[in-house]
């Protein structure tokens, strides 16, 4: 069965590693979102390796016009989609709640929950046609409400917005059942002495460089249906790194 894949915030980083991983798939078709595909190096070099089944778009977030066009393409060239993760953001302002600019955060609301709140309007007309339709947010355990606030590092608008898509991807998947399965997970942490590879892209290296990395290890997040899945993940990994890193806390995985 082949599969057609739109994978949003596609020029680097998380995005541009799993259109890396799709595009050498036998039997699939990738359509990689990019704010200013012409500025996306990488994802063009890639994209001249697989000339057959990878093919980049203009998308930004929250741009629902923009976003229309883009599914509107895609419907030509394919004529269906299955998959689309949702991997666009931003998290590039740090700063406590005193310090903290309304701006910044609207910001980073409009980016991080509005645009993908526009990308599922967008692309669920098409993905309800498929027998697959997933829709993937890609969220993150700074967003989580039981451990996202013991980060020493200043992310609020990052983990507020975050916070408010892992809110906004249950209310999709509970208003629409007709999606084959509730597909968000988010999962940081590393079986190594380096930073969690998401350390070494921005917006992580910017947050790495400001407060450290020591703090984010043993620290692993998995939002799914069973909340002892989820317990014993976290339980799990933090066991592991107490073994290997000496500075990670017993108290901070709760």
């Amino acid at each position: 069965m082949s599969l057609t894949y739109l994978v949003s915030g596609a020029n680097r980083g998380i995005g541009l590693g799993l259109v890396t991983a799709l595009a050498g798939r036998p039997n699939t078709t990738v359509f990689a979102g990019a704010r200013n595909p012409a500025a996306a190096t990488d994802l063009n070099a890639l994209a001249a390796k697989h000339p057959n089944n990878l093919h980049v778009l203009k998308l930004v977030s929250g741009d629902k016009p923009g976003n229309l066009a883009a599914v509107e393409e895609i419907r030509k060239k394919a004529g269906k989609l299955d998959v689309v993760i949702a991997n666009a953001g931003i998290g590039d302002f740090f700063a406590s709640t005193l310090e903290m600019k309304p701006e910044e955060m609207t910001r980073h609301f409009d980016v991080n929950v509005n645009g993908t709140l526009v990308l599922f309007q967008a692309t669920y007309p098409l993905l309800k046609e498929s027998p697959v339709r997933k829709f993937v947010p890609i969220g993150s355990l700074v967003g989580s409400v039981s451990i996202g606030s013991q980060f020493p590092a200043r992310m609020l608008a990052y983990g507020a917005s975050k916070a408010a898509l892992h809110y906004l991807t249950r209310k999709i998947y509970q208003e629409h059942p007709d999606l084959s399965e509730y597909c968000f997970r988010c999962y940081s942490s590393t079986h190594s002495n380096a930073p969690p590879s998401c350390l070494r892209r921005q917006p992580g290296r910017r947050c790495r460089d400001r407060h450290g990395h020591a703090h984010l290890r043993g620290r692993a997040w998995h939002e799914g249906h069973d909340p002892h899945q989820r317990r014993g993940l976290r339980q799990r990994d933090a066991q592991h790194h107490r073994r290997r890193d000496p500075r990670v806390s017993r108290r901070r995985v709760r």
